[in-house]
């Protein structure tokens, strides 16, 4: 995943997903269907219209940055699963940074 490079063709893949109309979409995030369609056609917008379309969805921002080939393998094991896989790494990279921050006062406790 290159979160430098977004595919916002990928909305009409989540929506299919998830049963929602272009339309509806638009008028969810508060705008036009012509102005919605223009966004996905120019692969441009800002990330507060991408964090209300993906809320809206329901997925990760991150789905938007798929290539092709990556939200193909997404197919192969439900869009579920694929929530539920990035939730449980979230929840890890949680962790670890706790565990981080522990050694880190620990460390901070030795005498030098």
């Amino acid at each position: 995943m290159d979160f430098r490079t977004l595919h916002l063709e990928n909305v009409k893949y989540f929506a299919k997903q998830k049963n929602r109309k272009m339309t509806e979409i638009a008028e969810a995030i508060g705008i036009s269907y012509v102005g919605f369609m223009k966004i996905i056609r120019e692969n441009s917008t800002t990330i507060a219209t991408l964090t209300r379309i993906a809320r809206y969805l329901e997925i990760p921002i991150e789905f938007f940055f798929l290539t092709e080939e990556e939200v193909d393998k997404a197919k192969d094991f439900s869009l579920d699963s694929y929530i539920e896989l990035v939730k449980k790494c979230e929840k890890q990279k949680e962790e670890i940074d706790e565990l981080k921050n522990k050694i880190i006062r620990l460390a901070d406790r030795i005498p030098l």
